[in-house]
């Protein structure tokens, strides 16, 4: 053999392991840098006057497969649709949404299929959007997700299920552990909404079920180290893509936990006991995914929280609540005018009663046992301020009886504001009074406000916030508020103001009147 023949062979190895391994680097950086255009999620809010679409609170820019989003600035939709190689056919199917979301509806989705003309023309993809109606009239908050078409073999169809209790029972796995969210009620209809998002993103079959206002999904698996692997998995998925997906909207409050042998009702209720503890440390520490298995769990202080709720629980739906009757005073003169009702619970502290009521689903359960016991239940002989949810007001306007009673309406973002005008109106012709408490000055509070003509504008103490008036943007806005409770001819509370306001100051916001809590 030859020496070129002996170098060949010697060399003809290590260039085709080289090759192949350059080959394979190539696949890896590849579909990292593609691996993008499989899937993903945007929301946008969408302005249906200007019809521009602007990405939805992103801290950072998402890829996409769609040329220009990411960006700060608005962009017009057209240039959206206008990247699909059959826009003409999909921007029918755009118009005949907008049309439907112009006349009010709360929530419409429309989906089809699509190849793009800034990416490969040999991808097809499946386009789902779904609108939903925001506390703007002009205003719809859209998301869009994308996915790549796949043959039948290799697609899979993500499930998910909604299980009751016994379900959760009966599921014969030795582990079971649990992801607790605090759903936002202020938005509506939010459960479906971030269960959609769930689905769209994290990419596995999902179980879930509901206590009150808190979303649990549920996992299993043979060992406590297998489901907690699964549970850290997923946290990590919400974690890595909350922001620019849009999660954090939907909670505000978060934790889990692993257990050994959930099979009776009562164990199952100790798991849930313990996940509502740990979503009041979530929100009182503006902190995520709260567990047992974290440092910022106390024994002593769950055991403490454990029997609070259970009396909570007990008095709200007993109606065992108390109400503590607070002076509404004149600024001028100080002289005290009518009384506001403010629910508490006898048993528990103001202490630990503020901490269960961190949990703002908590304070709204409150808010309902109470308007139905002074709304409904008991005779109101003087006027007092009680406050009531929209939602609630809505859904018992048959049942009021004590027009003593001035209803102080508390508004849900994303309500639905034609019904609740209607409703205020049809029960102002039957001589029940109302007044609208503010916790911030949109549009849609001004045109609810001009169109129901309240005897009372009630600015939350919430308002204030940490700057209070030094803030030039809530000075503007109390400024806003006074200007239209003059051209209405309304009255204004004020709930909690700063000691310091002296006359002068309150006469510049228009606080005729305050209360104290």
């Amino acid at each position: 053999m030859s020496a070129v023949e002996i170098l060949f062979a010697t060399l003809l190895p290590i260039l085709t392991i080289l090759s192949f391994s350059l080959y394979l680097l190539y696949l890896y950086f590849y579909n990292e840098r593609n691996k993008h255009h499989h899937k993903g999620v945007h929301i946008f809010n969408l302005d249906l006057y200007s019809k521009k679409i602007r990405q939805f609170k992103s801290t950072k820019k998402q890829k996409s497969i769609f040329k220009g989003i990411g960006k700060k600035d608005a962009i017009p939709l057209k240039n959206l649709l206008n990247q699909f190689d059959n826009s003409q056919s999909i921007k029918r199917k755009f118009r005949e949404a907008m049309v439907k979301i112009t006349s009010g509806v709360d929530q419409y989705s429309l989906n089809f299929e699509g190849k793009l003309n800034q990416v490969s023309k040999k991808n097809l993809y499946f386009i789902e959007i779904t609108f939903y109606k925001s506390d703007n009239s002009a205003d719809y908050l859209m998301i869009l997700s994308w996915r790549k078409k796949v043959n039948k073999k290799s697609g899979k169809e993500i499930k998910v299920n909604y299980v009751d209790r016994e379900h959760i029972i009966n599921i014969n796995s030795k582990f079971k552990g649990f992801i607790a969210f605090n759903i936002n009620q202020k938005i509506n209809d939010s459960t479906n909404k971030f269960i959609k998002l769930l689905k769209l993103t994290i990419n596995k079959d999902l179980t879930y079920f509901k206590n009150n206002d808190v979303l649990i999904i549920v996992l299993h698996g043979p060992s406590m180290k297998n489901v907690n692997r699964q549970i850290l998995s997923f946290i990590s998925k919400i974690r890595k893509r909350g922001k620019s997906v849009g999660y954090n909207m939907f909670f505000n409050g978060s934790g889990y936990i692993t257990l050994q042998e959930i099979y009776t009702h009562k164990s199952l209720n100790q798991a849930i006991r313990a996940l509502d503890f740990f979503i009041i440390l979530s929100i009182d520490l503006n902190k995520e995914f709260i567990s047992n298995q974290t440092e910022e769990y106390n024994a002593e202080e769950y055991k403490k929280y454990s029997k609070a709720v259970r009396i909570f629980r007990f008095a709200t739906r007993t109606g065992r609540i108390s109400t503590t009757y607070k002076p509404v005073r004149r600024k001028s003169n100080n002289r005290e005018i009518i009384r506001y009702a403010h629910p508490g619970v006898s048993d528990l502290n103001n202490n630990i009663l503020k901490k269960v009521l961190s949990n703002g689903n908590n304070k709204i359960e409150l808010m309902d046992a109470q308007a139905k016991i002074i709304g409904i239940n008991k005779k109101i002989d003087t006027p007092v301020l009680i406050d009531v949810n929209s939602h609630w007001l809505i859904k018992n306007q048959s049942r009021m009886q004590y027009k003593k009673a001035i209803y102080v309406v508390n508004l849900n973002s994303q309500l639905r504001y034609n019904t609740l005008m209607e409703t205020i109106k049809k029960l102002q012709k039957e001589e029940f009074v109302f007044a609208i408490r503010i916790t911030k000055f949109t549009e849609m509070v001004g045109i609810l406000i001009k169109q129901t003509n309240p005897q009372f504008i009630l600015v939350d103490g919430i308002i204030w916030g940490e700057e209070g008036l030094s803030d030039s943007n809530l000075y503007i806005t109390l400024l806003t508020i006074k200007k239209v409770a003059q051209s209405e001819k309304i009255k204004v509370i004020y709930e909690n103001p700063p000691e310091m306001i002296d006359k002068k100051t309150a006469k510049n916001i228009g606080m005729q009147f305050y209360y104290k809590i």
